[in-house]
């Protein structure tokens, strides 16, 4: 989430990357409009109240599972003309408040918290990392070293900032990653069990169904059936 004063932004991509971009402009007005005389994230009132500044101002750069799967409802509309307009700025307002909500929960548990700055970036290293080789996970031990910490440490630190262990939080990813190929393609079950780690796709389906009380099978067909009506 950036604020960018006026109308122009640009992005440095290295040679040997890529990268997907959806970009959704808001104005400090409607900004205003939108949140309540509650919200407190002093940069962002601030910018709001005050008008625009001269420097571009990083809110947040965090990417959960809840906003990636939005992302990627909006990447795979499948609706055209008015109907692709009035959804697309339904997910986009969506994907604002996940972001509003993330800024405001961080604003509070960071009054509490005890991880320094350091470490809290080495939590979203790990994250990253995870996140990029979902399907064959190193060990705790050499996560630990990536982030210079000792197992117990980095997941005491992944409970501090996300509420659970480093692998609770896999499991999590992995499950929501399932959510994101089942709505989004025709790839069998076996494939994705596969492409995220599951020994089997029996293994795949019980995690899922133990996690949303649904089968991969009926999760898929109930979405094919939304985006039908």
């Amino acid at each position: 989430m950036l604020y960018v004063p006026g109308s122009k932004i640009s992005l440095s991509v290295p040679a040997n990357g890529g990268i997907n971009l959806v970009y959704y402009s808001i104005s400090n007005l409607r900004m205003r409009e939108l949140l309540s005389s509650t919200f407190t994230h002093e940069k962002l009132v601030s910018v709001l109240q005050q008008g625009e500044t001269n420097q571009p101002l990083l809110l947040s750069s965090v990417m959960t599972p809840e906003m990636r799967e939005l992302l990627m409802s909006i990447q795979h509309c499948r609706y055209e003309g008015p109907t692709k307009n009035l959804y697309l700025e339904g997910q986009l307002l969506g994907l604002l408040a996940l972001q509003l909500s993330f800024l405001e929960r961080r604003k509070k548990h960071r009054g509490k918290s005890r991880l320094s700055q350091r470490e809290v970036g080495q939590v979203r290293k790990v994250c990253r990392y995870l996140s990029q080789h979902i399907d064959a996970p190193p060990p705790l031990d050499e996560l630990a070293q990536m982030a210079n910490m000792n197992r117990n440490k980095l997941n005491a630190a992944f409970r501090e900032l996300l509420g659970m262990s480093v692998f609770q939080w896999l499991r999590s990813e992995r499950l929501e990653m399932a959510k994101t190929h089942l709505q989004h393609s025709n790839t069998p079950l076996t494939d994705i069990a596969e492409m995220l780690g599951y020994s089997s796709s029996s293994n795949f389906s019980h995690a899922f169904k133990s996690r949303f009380g649904i089968s991969p099978q009926q999760y898929r067909r109930q979405q094919g059936e939304s985006d039908r009506t």
